[in-house]
C-alpha cells in the first residue's frame, strides 16, 4: 500500500496576531539535544538542520524559538538561521523574552520591563524576518 504524505495545511490555519499560519507548527527547544536545555546529549548539527528544512517542506509555516534554547555545543537560533535563512516571506518565527540563561546553562533572573525590548530585538531569528512579521500584538512597540 503506497504512503501518503500529510502536510501541515491539511489541519487547517488560525490566527497569530493579524498573521494566518498553518495550525501545525514546529517548536525548536529539542534541536539542540535530547532534552530541553541542557539537560541531554547534543544532537548533531546537520541533522537538525534537515529536520528544520523537512519541517518547511511539509508545510510547516511557523516557528516557535527562544534565545535560551541552547545546549552545550548549538543553539536553536544559530540552526534556524542556518537552516533557513534568507527566510521565505509566509515564515512566521515567534520567540520568547523575559527569562533568560548564562551560558552555563543557569537561568538568569526575569527581565525587568526596560530590559524586554532589548531582547527582542537582539534576538537574531526575528531581527532577521521582514519587518512586517513583527506586527502581532505581542511585538508591537510603540
Amino acid at each position: 500500500m503506497p504512503s501518503q504524505t500529510i502536510t501541515a495545511d491539511a489541519a487547517g490555519s488560525w490566527q497569530l496576531g493579524d498573521l494566518t499560519v498553518n495550525r501545525i507548527g514546529f517548536g525548536t527547544m529539542r534541536l539542540t539535544g535530547t532534552a530541553a536545555f541542557d539537560l541531554g546529549t547534543p544532537r548533531d548539527r546537520s541533522t537538525s538542520i534537515a529536520v528544520l528544512r523537512r519541517a518547511l517542506e511539509l508545510g510547516v509555516n511557523h516557528l516557535d524559538t527562544a534565545a535560551f534554547y541552547f545546549s552545550p555545543l548549538r543553539s536553536a537560533l544559530e540552526l534556524v538561521g542556518s537552516a533557513l535563512a534568507p527566510y521565505p516571506d509566509e515564515l512566521v518565527i515567534a520567540t520568547k523574552v523575559g527569562p533568560g540563561r548564562d551560558p552555563s546553562g543557569e537561568w538568569l533572573p526575569w527581565a525587568r520591563p526596560e530590559q524586554l525590548r532589548g531582547q527582542v530585538e537582539e534576538n537574531p531569528a526575528p531581527a532577521t524576518c521582514a519587518t512586517s512579521r513583527r506586527t502581532s500584538p505581542q511585538a508591537r512597540w510603540s
